[in-house]
């Protein structure tokens, strides 16, 4: 094989042209029917095709995530849409709560409100606590 000689020499088998031809990746000797263009010329086939191969399957992976991204695009743009709406909704009611409260003469009953909120929450604790 070409392994352990000289750069040169291992060149100057490569180019020989005894008949044989010498695959220095594989360290393979071809016989006389063969050149060394041929040779060359059949690894660079191989690796045309291997490469096709790769870029094939990164077209495919490219793809993919071509479609994932517009899943998602589609998916956060329906979020933010609810978001509006939400936000819409909830700006709505507290407006209607502060004109209520206005209204109604100050936060007396906004108090009594949250007081009786307060309560309740205490009194289901306790009677949660005490069946258990």
């Amino acid at each position: 094989g070409w392994r352990g000689k000289s750069n040169t020499e291992a060149r100057t088998e490569l180019f020989s042209s005894n008949g044989t031809s010498f695959d220095p990746e594989n360290g393979v000797r071809y016989g006389g029917g063969y050149s060394t263009q041929e040779v060359l010329l059949r690894q660079n086939d191989d690796k045309i095709v291997q490469i096709k191969g790769h870029v094939g399957a990164l077209k495919l992976m490219s793809n993919q995530i071509d479609d994932e991204l517009q899943r998602q695009n589609q998916f956060l743009d329906g979020l933010n849409n609810e978001f509006e709406r939400t936000s819409s909704l909830l700006a709505g009611a507290m407006r209607k709560t502060s004109n209520l409260l206005s209204q109604s003469g100050g936060t007396n009953y906004l108090w009594y409100f949250v007081f009786f909120t307060i309560f309740i929450f205490i009194v289901l604790w306790y009677f949660s606590g005490s069946s258990s």
